[in-house]
């Protein structure tokens, strides 16, 4: 009987010993590159759920021992790869490859990468690191124009030969603007843009920048982009309310190379830069040429300066002012010289009847801009007056140099629009740039803007010799904003010009001068 149950409980080790290593095995395998095939060595391999590790030797062979009771699924770990899990189940033997995770740049330098994630944010797709330290956007704006004139002016105006036809306002539909832009937060302190326009079938770089932001109130910008000068320039065309900017605007600077500063507090928002002016309209060559014999590059200092009686969420004053300091560039019209021409705040047809054609013996440009700013609720209003001084100094004779006196040509322009929304809605004001932006309809309906215009410009100097015409618009407009990013636009406008517009027409105008309506919409999208 002793030895019966001794033999019985040698069977039953035998058995559990059996049982126990059936339940448990070894995966043996060599990890290697996906790339190149070597081996890879201190991959750390680790059981799912358990506290089981090995490790790679120097061949990348590891051994690692698994029960019935875990996931049997492994995972492979190492710094420079990316982490793989593979389910074993039954599997004795598991050879791996892995991906590499290290990056270079186009020297071939090993960099650091940041994980993005992406999502829509009002229509625009923007992708930004977890830690949100980077950010990077595309900015897509689709304008499309169509325009009706009523050419009423041809009642007034007495023409000969083939001026009549030459005068004609063309009606229509084009591709006001299609333009991309390529934003990016690169770090928290330093934010970088560049803008193309490809308008009319030609490509043009309208903003191109870095900008460091020293702290929440100071900020310095190098590179392509806006003087710091008036409102309505400064706003982008996203926000402006009618489809053009007033006929003032043109007097205005625009964008150039240089650098800037801006510093904002709750109580003001200011902006200075030093710029130098490119030669638009002259090809790349022929401003080199022009250089070489000596003429210089023009020169700007720009500054502009807003304080803000109130600026609460629901009610906003500011009143501010504007001045730049700036010497003539180099045009295809020759060195010193200076000519303003105006659209009629509608740009279908590119006819320009307020020109002062080129003033010459221009030494330097003195621009003075005033602003008002006041919203309350869905109500808005804000205007500006310009004036621009060509300061022409002293002309000398080509036989004993002497210097004589002539005239400076002094020009000035207004305007002043109110706006109304109907269902509640306003448009936001950013106290850090001085400006209106943002629209966000409360309603999926969108909301609905009314709007009244009133500009005008004057280019007539009579001590000066120069009539470049003067020009009033009376504009209504109605616009439904679809989305923050989405809007129809409808302006009807009035145009009155003086008898000195367009004189290098063959014409004859009488004293009331002439005037004409138009009537036009857009499309606008931003992506």
């Amino acid at each position: 009987m002793r030895k019966l149950k001794s033999l019985l409980i040698v069977i039953m080790v035998f058995i559990s010993i059996t049982s126990l290593m059936a339940q448990t095995r070894t995966i043996e395998g060599k990890v290697t590159s996906l790339e190149n095939g070597s081996p890879i060595s201190d991959v750390t391999v680790k059981l799912k759920g358990a506290n089981t590790i090995s490790t790679t030797n120097a061949d990348g062979v590891y051994s690692i021992s698994v029960d019935a009771k875990s996931t049997e699924t492994l995972i492979f770990n190492h710094l420079n790869f990316e982490e793989m899990e593979v389910v074993a189940i039954g599997k004795s033997q598991l050879d791996i490859s892995l991906t590499s995770n290290i990056r270079y740049n186009q020297y071939g330098q090993v960099v650091n990468r940041i994980p993005l994630e992406s999502e829509a944010r009002d229509g625009i797709i923007t992708f930004e690191s977890k830690d949100k330290s980077f950010k990077f956007w595309t900015d897509i704006r689709l304008n499309i124009d169509f325009t009706k004139h009523f050419d009423n002016y041809n009642n007034d105006i007495s023409t000969t030969g083939n001026d009549a036809d030459a005068i004609q306002l063309s009606d229509g539909g084009h591709i006001r603007r299609a333009r991309i832009a390529f934003k990016s937060q690169i770090s928290e302190k330093w934010y970088g843009e560049v803008d193309f326009d490809f308008r009319d079938l030609e490509v043009d770089i309208n903003d191109l920048y870095l900008k460091y932001s020293a702290n929440d109130n100071l900020d310095f910008k190098i590179g392509h982009f806006r003087e710091p000068f008036g409102m309505m320039t400064n706003t982008t065309s996203r926000y402006v309310t009618f489809m053009e900017r007033p006929l003032s605007s043109e007097m205005d600077p625009s964008r150039h190379v240089g650098i800037g500063a801006n510093y904002s507090h709750p109580r003001f928002a200011s902006g200075i830069g030093l710029f130098s002016d490119v030669a638009y309209g002259v090809a790349e060559k022929d401003v080199r040429r022009k250089q070489r014999t000596g003429a210089e590059s023009s020169w700007a200092v720009t500054g502009r300066l807003m304080g803000y009686a109130l600026n609460k969420e629901h009610l906003t004053l500011g009143i501010g002012v504007g001045g730049s300091y700036r010497t003539p560039q180099i045009t295809d019209e020759g060195f010193n010289t200076v000519r303003v021409r105006v659209n009629d705040e509608n740009r279908t047809s590119q006819k320009r009847f307020l020109d002062t054609d080129a003033v010459t013996n221009v030494k330097k440009i003195i621009l003075a801009n005033a602003e008002v700013a006041f919203a309350y609720n869905s109500f808005r209003l804000q205007g500006e007056y310009k004036i621009m001084t060509l300061d022409r100094g002293q002309i000398y004779s080509d036989i004993n140099y002497t210097g004589q006196n002539i005239n400076d040509a002094k020009y000035n322009g207004y305007y002043i629009e109110v706006a109304y929304f109907l269902f509640g809605d306003k448009q936001n004001f950013n106290y850090a740039d001085g400006e209106f932006t943002r629209v966000n309809p409360k309603s999926k309906r969108g909301t609905i803007e009314l709007a009244a215009r009133y500009s005008t410009i004057n280019l007539n100097d009579e001590k000066a010799a120069v009539f470049g015409g003067e020009g009033k618009i009376s504009t209504i407009g109605v616009t439904y904003w679809a989305k923050t990013n989405v809007r129809i636009i409808i302006n009807g406008a009035y145009v009155d010009h003086d008898k000195y517009a367009s004189t290098k027409y063959n014409w004859s105008v009488p004293e009331k001068g002439f005037d004409y309506m138009w009537v036009a919409t857009r499309f606008e999208i931003d992506f």
